[in-house]
């Protein structure tokens, strides 16, 4: 039986991931985040964030498994923070 403390946390967590998605989307529609993320590099880091997510969801890992929402972030929007500070870009 799910509790209803259950199912208002993960609406919460679910609206986190909504809400770090737009913030995302809306800072590459404006030009702030160029694309450095090539095709292998996006399809790896949406597979692992997924894959992350799901067993978080799961309960096979804890709640580090969170993190999958920046892979999977950075993949769906063909963009690194890191890849920029770094220089690199596995994009042609």
């Amino acid at each position: 039986m799910i509790h209803w403390f259950q199912v208002y946390h993960g609406r919460r967590k679910l609206n986190a991931v909504l809400t770090a998605y737009l913030i995302f989307y809306h800072l590459q529609a404006g030009g702030c985040m160029t694309k450095n993320v090539g095709t292998v590099d996006k399809l790896l880091r949406i597979v692992l964030g997924v894959v992350l997510i799901a067993l978080t969801l799961a309960g096979v890992i804890g709640v580090w498994g969170w993190i999958g929402i920046v892979p999977l972030a950075t993949g769906l929007l063909n963009t690194c923070p890191l890849y920029s500070l770094l220089g690199v870009k596995t994009c042609q």
